[in-house]
């Protein structure tokens, strides 16, 4: 017995012994107090560090202190309180931006008062919200829009398996609406309306309750937009109307989530706040362009040419989302804007002439936005 204990002792003794090498390194390199792990990440670039750093206990005055991890030696610090959401502060203000902050969430959303209904649209309604006397525009889905009214008339019975369903009929609106929030987070352009806040707390979608109600967005509030009116207004507030949907074209061509289109575009879908026009629906807004092949083959019927003659690269149609912008907002918009004998005389032409290229879609967005900033000058100065 004592010789079968011995060998098993002999045996282990190197495991033994080289475990407590590990730990005596372990325990010099990475100290019990370190908080810090280090993750080296090789994409092809310079190695980059992760500083995580624990979140501390909370300051005296009541506030929250988180620590928000970053690719660098250097820590972002964040500092809020519940009543006022919170400001990153950072000394890498070249290579990071502020966390976007936000008037309303699911902590004071359900404060906000619901006044009247003042849109409706196939997937999700709009309220007029009211809180310490600011109106809002507060979005939210219900029963009544009509994807989900469609499909809650189809279904049938009281047991389980329809109460399912029922609830499956209000996730693809929800869906939609959680899009459009996503996507206003990620695009800043003054013509586009601005998100003041957004709760998502359950799937709950059958009550018009904001406390109860599972997803819902809040946006500034802006009056109609009313088409025939453009026409009626005075040739600068036009010019600058055309001016800044221009702007905003040439945004959406180069907007950080690549080229967008707006596949629908409606009266309903732009607003006026505070005399600008804005775009307050975006949930249909994608920026996936059209498939093509750059050649095709005899009864290929995969084969796909590139409309507005633009160029087949990478299989996509790249540079169609800009010429349908383009065209869609000169059938809504620009030809009610730019009409040429309501202008200076010293500028009809060149508007006549302006309107015949947009009518080809012959220039781009930064092309008229710079051809509309030259109109405007001589139409102001009143020389050719």
């Amino acid at each position: 017995m004592f010789t079968r204990r011995s060998s098993i002792l002999l045996l282990l003794l190197p495991a033994i012994g080289y475990t407590c090498v590990m730990y005596t390194l372990i325990g010099r390199t990475c100290s019990v107090d370190s908080y810090v792990d280090v993750d080296y990440v090789d994409l092809g670039e310079p190695r980059r560090r992760r500083v995580l750093v624990k979140q501390p206990s909370p300051p005296s005055d009541g506030s929250q202190e988180i620590f928000v991890p970053v690719h660098s030696e250097k820590v972002m610090h964040f500092r809020g309180d519940k009543a006022h959401g919170g400001t990153l502060s950072s000394d890498l203000t070249d290579l990071t931006k502020r966390k976007p902050s936000y008037l309303f969430n699911c902590t004071n959303i359900s404060v906000m008062k619901l006044k009247k209904k003042i849109g409706h649209g196939v997937s999700k309604q709009t309220f007029l919200g009211e809180f310490q006397g600011r109106n809002m525009a507060v979005k939210m889905v219900t029963r009544h829009i009509h994807d989900v009214k469609t499909c809650l008339e189809n279904v049938r019975g009281d047991d389980a398996t329809a109460a399912a369903a029922r609830s499956k009929c209000y996730t693809y609106s929800t869906l939609k609406l959680m899009k459009e929030v996503l996507l206003a987070e990620q695009l800043n352009h003054p013509n586009i309306a601005q998100l003041m806040g957004y709760c998502v707390r359950s799937e709950e979608s059958d009550s018009t309750d904001i406390a109860e109600h599972g997803v819902v967005s809040v946006f500034e509030l802006g009056s109609r937009f009313v088409l025939d009116s453009l026409q009626i207004l005075p040739w600068p507030v036009r010019l600058r109307y055309a001016l800044e949907m221009a702007d905003l074209l040439d945004y959406l061509q180069n907007s950080p989530l690549g080229s967008l289109v707006i596949p629908d575009f409606k009266e309903g879908h732009f607003v006026i706040v505070n005399s600008s026009l804005k775009l307050i629906d975006l949930d249909d807004i994608n920026n996936v362009e059209p498939a093509c092949a750059a050649s095709s083959f005899q009864g290929d019927r995969d084969f796909f040419e590139c409309e507005y003659s633009v160029k087949c690269q990478r299989a996509l149609c790249v540079g169609f989302n800009a010429k349908e912008n383009l065209k869609n907002m000169n059938r809504l918009i620009f030809k009610r804007l730019l009409f040429p004998l309501t202008f200076p005389e010293v500028v009809v032409k060149e508007v006549g002439q302006l309107n015949a290229r947009l009518d080809l879609l012959s220039l781009t967005a930064a092309e008229l936005k710079a051809q509309l900033l030259g109109i405007q000058s001589r139409a102001h100065s009143g020389k050719r």
